[in-house]
């Protein structure tokens, strides 16, 4: 193996290495964000929630229920459940994985996708009072499907990025190798020439060969 192709192979090696980290690093760092946001989005939805269904115009079972049948309806929660302070289940609903939200048709992450990128499940747990008596327990989750299918894009991007800079790089490599090629062997047909006509040429670039991409 010549000392061009040894150095090419390195390189070669050293830059999917690079390209393979930043991938990792980048998607990486796109979950943390969006396990982050959920978070957030998951306490603030349950304190509004909460501190609703604590107001003393609220009280009633009935009221209850229509708000929190209401906020479910609309799509932004996977669960809302109300627990009495006996462990009694005052009212849930859930909403099934890959279930549509609003009626709309979306597209998935691919089940293999989120079991090895998975995103923490954004459960918040407030207590709901009535002045100053604990009347129960609300669990609420955001429904994080939008985030799964985001992450799931982003990744495919990225990848896509990243699959485009090392087909350059090996698109590179092959023109510069037919280039040497080339090179080498009209040096060689010269040294040839050379010798038949009983006087040596030194190995060194022809000047008339002209840039390697245009070989």
């Amino acid at each position: 193996m010549s000392l061009l192709k040894q150095l090419l192979i390195s390189v070669t090696v050293a830059i999917l290495a690079i390209l393979t980290g930043t991938l990792a690093f980048s998607i990486g760092a796109a979950r943390e964000y969006l396990d982050g946001q959920l978070q957030s989005e998951s306490d603030n939805a349950a304190a509004s929630l909460a501190l609703s269904l604590s107001q003393p115009a609220n009280q009633d079972p009935v009221t209850r229920e229509l708000l929190m049948t209401a906020l479910f309806d609309g799509g932004q929660f996977k669960l809302i459940r109300l627990v009495s302070t006996r462990g009694e289940t005052l009212f849930e609903r859930m909403r099934p994985d890959r279930a549509p939200t609003s009626g709309h048709v979306r597209l998935h992450a691919p089940r293999w996708f989120e079991e090895l990128l998975p995103l923490r499940e954004p459960r918040v747990q407030r207590a709901i009072s009535d002045g100053w008596t604990q009347v129960g327990q609300l669990t609420l989750e955001v429904e994080d499907g939008y985030a799964r299918e985001a992450l799931w894009r982003s990744s495919v991007r990225m990848a896509t990025l990243v699959l485009a800079a090392g087909a350059a790089w090996a698109l590179f490599v092959v023109l510069l190798l037919r280039w040497f090629r080339r090179l080498l062997q009209r040096e060689i047909e010269a040294q040839v020439l050379a010798i038949d006509s009983g006087r040596a040429a030194p190995l060194t670039p022809r000047p008339t060969t002209g840039p390697w991409w245009r070989s």
